[in-house]
């Protein structure tokens, strides 16, 4: 689901509601957080090796996937549909 458009550096306004299903596929834990218009990441969950949950966010919302050591994994703006966001 991440595009290799260049991603915001915080989440933009927006009233269209997404839901994201965020899905673990590591073998290891991951947190989501989400990026807010000031540019702060905002933990949402930790989600262990297998663990898939969803999450209503609004499209152009930033959102960053870090692994247990802090690595960024993911980092990507929520699209305009309901997405799966599967993490490798």
């Amino acid at each position: 689901m991440p595009t290799s458009k260049a991603v915001p550096d915080r989440s933009p306004a927006s009233d269209h509601s997404v839901i994201l299903t965020f899905a673990n596929r590591l073998t290891i834990s991951v947190a989501v957080s989400w990026v807010d218009f000031d540019g702060h990441e905002v933990f949402y969950r930790q989600l262990a090796p297998g663990e898939s949950y969803q999450q209503q966010t609004f499209t152009g919302h930033v959102w960053v996937v870090r692994t247990e050591n802090g690595t960024e994994r993911e980092r990507f703006a929520a699209p305009a549909t309901d997405s799966e966001v599967s993490i490798h």
